[in-house]
């Protein structure tokens, strides 16, 4: 077929002429595509003046796949775009009940279209022709022409040649396989994208390099009511701090408290304590912090706290042991039989029924024994 194939190129049009090609010229797929283009395919003319039908497809524009390959080696966007090319070229041909054997599937007569980075494909009427065959063919050249430093391009062309190497794949299979891992490459590069961003961290809001009470989400408020004090100091504060969420957690201090800490009731401020212990929140049965005492433990009560979880620890793997050996022997009880009957039928079963019996007592009494050593005390 590449040697009936030959180009035709002017500066306003280029063609693709196919010869010694015989076609019905009243069939139903040549006078579609004589009077109608399919979305997806080549504009088809036929030429009737020669002795041969020549038939002529419009290529302006279009660069064919073996051209383009020769500089352009196919990573897995390119890959995944020829899918859904011709992925729609099928459900076009659907649409205009054309078969998919007249595709003629071959390097020099599938065309790159740079506007849409879109796949363009040759359409033969009543073309005689194996798609099945032709695309397995077709899928062994790509994977020669793929792109081998994108890693994502080598698993979907090797992905979709194994594929293709079955007796009766589908298309379907093959869209899964592009699709899947097109999804997986845009979850990887969005993890990266997430990893490599850090916070932002909080700027000063005062750009001239001198901290102030605003930098540290202190607000200041003008106090008009002591006008003495406003004389004094610009403005008295009402310290809010954004660390702190709950407002019932305010502290004054008093004099019995610190006997260094100044009487500041008279100037408008609101304090915070940040050396007294938080209270115990509403639910404290449910937070660790809670349960916590403000009195340090001692060393001898770290041993017994420690103590006390290692022995809750194995008593609990013990009772999983025994769990888990229970499990198995009444496994093992059910399969013995179930095996011997399956596998060497109902008379080997009967003669070794007493042995089975024996030994799925003696399972019985090992995990009965195993059982009652646990439940015995363990020694001081």
């Amino acid at each position: 077929m590449e040697n009936n194939i030959s180009y035709e190129h002017s500066l306003r049009h280029s063609y693709m002429h196919i010869q010694n090609i015989s076609i019905s010229q009243d069939a139903y797929e040549t006078k579609m595509l004589i009077g109608t283009h399919i979305p997806g395919t080549l504009k088809f003319n036929l030429d009737n003046i020669s002795t041969d039908p020549l038939l002529s497809y419009d290529i302006s524009g279009l660069e064919s796949m073996k051209s383009y390959l020769e500089s352009n080696p196919l990573s897995h966007v390119d890959l995944s775009a020829f899918m859904e090319s011709l992925n729609k070229l099928f459900s076009s041909l659907d649409e205009y009940m054309i078969s998919e054997n007249s595709v003629l599937l071959s390097p020099s007569a599938v065309f790159y279209n740079p506007d849409n980075s879109s796949w363009n494909f040759t359409i033969i009427p009543d073309f005689k022709n194996v798609f099945h065959e032709s695309l397995s063919e077709f899928l062994t050249y790509l994977l020669k022409h793929i792109d081998y430093k994108d890693d994502r391009a080598v698993i979907m062309g090797y992905s979709m040649f194994q594929e293709s190497s079955k007796e009766f794949y589908q298309l379907s299979d093959l869209m899964r396989i592009v699709r899947n891992n097109i999804a997986k490459e845009n979850q990887s590069v969005n993890v990266k994208k997430d990893s490599s961003t850090t916070p932002s961290e909080k700027r000063m809001i005062s750009d001239d390099g001198i901290f102030r009470p605003i930098d540290a989400g202190i607000i200041l408020k003008s106090d008009d009511k002591n006008p003495a004090s406003s004389s004094q100091s610009p403005a008295s504060f009402d310290i809010i701090a954004d660390s702190i969420t709950d407002t019932s957690d305010k502290y004054t201090p008093t004099e019995s408290d610190d006997p260094y800490i100044e009487d500041s009731s008279d100037s408008g401020i609101d304090s915070f304590n940040l050396s007294k212990p938080e209270p115990r929140s509403l639910f404290s049965s449910f937070s660790s912090y809670g349960k916590k005492s403000d009195i340090p433990a001692t060393p001898e009560e770290d041993i017994q706290v420690k103590n006390t979880i290692q022995s809750r620890i194995s008593e609990k793997n013990a009772k999983n042991s025994i769990k888990i050996k229970g499990f198995i022997t009444v496994l093992l009880m059910l399969m013995i039989p179930s095996m011997v009957w399956f596998l060497k039928g109902g008379l080997i079963f009967k003669r070794t029924l007493p042995l089975i019996l024996a030994l799925e007592v003696g399972l019985s009494m090992m995990i009965a024994l195993d059982f009652i050593m646990h439940k015995l005390p363990e020694d001081a």
